[in-house]
């Protein structure tokens, strides 16, 4: 059974409301413009791009299906074996006190040391948001992610300020259920009845949506709270609203594992976001925890220090004046802008704030090329 982001022994956290509306004004003539986490998985090319609701299903799937197996390997625990049975000890090779690296206590004392190392940044995360961040399901989640990550790719481990990264991502996912639960309210009748045509009972199938709602997220348009609306055919509905309806129907392609808005799957959901943020998405930010210089750069520089030496550059085109007062202090550039570039601005802005400047660096091309990507975060800042 995948995870939870509900602890079941913890109350619904709430989300935090955001101050400004939860989609930026300017991606409104995007492409499911309602659904930002939606857009991120796209834009950061965990999702394709096609407007066939299937293929999105079975690439939803599929990356689903990968966390899992990944998950089956690298979270390892003593005499539980692959297929989650227990099974006797080889006390040779797996014992508390053996000195074999290969053996399953090596693994989970190592695992165990990172998560120390993991759970220092998580308990001081986003405290200006209250619990929602801090209750043991979202804690669980976040910390199984970043630890797989940091296990999947040993070259990096695990770096101050990746908490910082991943934790808007869930954020956008959680608030991307919450626009479903929204829509499931007021078209109740729509996600009892099979799209293809036949009828299901009522109880074949079962939703069940535990998080607190957020006011400025459940109020519709009118100021009511998701009352049921009553329409005679699917082809009535908005074209957006539509898309969602279909999006979650579990009867698609991959069942239940492909519906792409899933509360089931928000942890796999989150780490596949992650990576291609970290690792391979038109960003890569893990070169900017890098201090080596990427194979085949011109400057020889570590790309963070390349990207801080482009940023003072643009500073002296915009403000002259202090540049050269900041030149005259001897003030390097990565001395503030580390931070800015590693993480993506997250400690300069409010998380409201910060989900709308990520909505633009996400749907920008940049090539992966650092220059590129200062200049456009500068345009941004200015």
């Amino acid at each position: 059974m995948p995870p939870s982001f509900i602890d079941p022994l913890s109350s619904p956290p709430s989300l935090p409301p955001l101050k400004s509306d939860h989609v930026s004004r300017s991606s409104e003539n995007r492409r499911f413009g309602d659904l930002r986490g939606l857009r991120w998985r796209i834009n950061l090319g965990v999702l394709s791009s096609s407007t066939n609701i299937d293929d999105l299903r079975r690439v939803t799937a599929d990356s689903r299906r990968r966390y899992a197996r990944l998950r089956r390997r690298l979270l390892v625990e003593p005499h539980i074996t692959k297929d989650g049975s227990c099974s006797p000890p080889d006390l040779v090779m797996d014992n508390p006190l053996s000195q074999n690296p290969d053996s399953t206590w090596s693994h989970f004392f190592r695992n165990a040391e990172l998560e120390r190392m993991v759970d220092q940044d998580l308990s001081r995360l986003y405290p200006e948001h209250g619990t929602y961040f801090q209750t043991p399901g979202c804690q669980g989640m976040l910390r199984r992610i970043l630890l797989l990550w940091c296990l999947r790719h040993p070259e990096c481990g695990y770096r101050q300020g990746m908490h910082e990264l991943i934790a808007p991502l869930i954020y956008v996912l959680q608030v991307d259920l919450e626009h479903l639960s929204k829509v499931r309210k007021l078209y109740e009748d729509l996600f009892l009845d099979r799209l293809d045509g036949l009828l299901c009972q009522k109880n074949d199938l079962c939703y069940s949506f535990d998080l607190r709602k957020s006011q400025d997220l459940v109020e519709d348009e009118t100021g009511s709270h998701g009352n049921s609306m009553k329409v005679s055919s699917f082809d009535e509905l908005d074209p957006e609203i539509q898309t969602i309806v279909l999006l979650s129907d579990a009867y698609g392609a991959e069942g239940e594992l492909g519906v792409v808005l899933s509360e089931k799957f928000v942890e796999h959901d989150a780490y596949c976001m992650f990576d291609a943020l970290m690792s391979h998405g038109s960003v890569a930010t893990t070169d900017f925890f890098s201090s080596s210089p990427i194979a085949g750069s011109l400057s020889g520089l570590p790309p963070v220090i390349e990207a801080s030496t482009a940023l003072y550059h643009l500073l002296s085109l915009v403000d002259s004046s202090l540049h050269s007062h900041l030149q005259d202090l001897g003030v390097e550039p990565q001395y503030f802008s580390l931070r800015w570039l590693r993480i993506l601005f997250g400690r300069e802005f409010s998380l409201d704030n910060l989900l709308i400047i990520w909505d633009e660096i996400f749907a920008s091309d940049n090539n992966r090329s650092y220059i590129h990507l200062v200049e456009h975060l500068s345009q941004l800042w200015l």
